[in-house]
């Protein structure tokens, strides 16, 4: 039997998904810990980005829905400067996730740490902001955006199809509706 060769480099839409899917889980945690204090929607998205995680409204304001419709978040409508603004906080369910989470968390980089061999406390906020340097986040962002409008798209793409699908089915079940159609009668 022959070893097989396999392509060195991976596929960039590869290593695109992985990271998406790596963001994902992080922005839930990011945004469950940004909202210990409350905030609105825009505040939230700024104060995360100052921490180095761009994050486009297409993506925040469903994860906020998804994460209050889970139990997780609070919110409530406030007028504040003549505009009204929708403010989030964790719910204590939210907190005490958002606790357990962090363990997680942690116990996986302590795992992560022993499996790559870093030595713990070695990794100082040099190669912290070296690797943020390298990430463009924006890049990152725009990318997750694309993937949420196609999906998005797709899917109203469906909704158009099953609305056309059941217009169609409805004539077709009703000839007798239509057959009188340009008959002409006679008087």
């Amino acid at each position: 039997m022959t070893p097989t060769t396999h392509n060195l480099s991976a596929p960039p839409e590869l290593f695109d998904a992985l990271r998406l899917e790596l963001r994902r889980g992080c922005l839930v945690v990011a945004v469950l810990a940004q909202l210990k204090s409350e905030q609105y929607g825009y505040e939230l998205r700024k104060s995360l980005s100052d921490h180095g995680l761009v994050i486009d409204e297409s993506t925040l304001y469903p994860l906020l829905r998804r994460l209050e419709s889970q139990g997780l978040l609070l919110s409530e409508w406030r007028e504040e400067n003549k505009r009204n603004k929708r403010f989030y906080r964790l719910s204590p369910v939210g907190a005490q996730v958002l606790e357990q989470l962090l363990e997680e968390w942690r116990a996986m980089n302590v795992s992560l740490d022993r499996i790559l061999g870093i030595p713990m406390q070695s990794v100082n906020q040099a190669q912290v902001q070296s690797v943020r340097t390298q990430l463009d986040q924006k890049v990152i962002a725009q990318k997750i955006d694309q993937e949420v409008a196609q999906k998005t798209e797709q899917k109203v793409d469906q909704q158009v199809g099953r609305k056309v699908a059941r217009k169609l089915d409805q004539e077709f079940e009703q000839p007798e509706a239509h057959q009188n159609d340009g008959v002409l009668k006679e008087s």
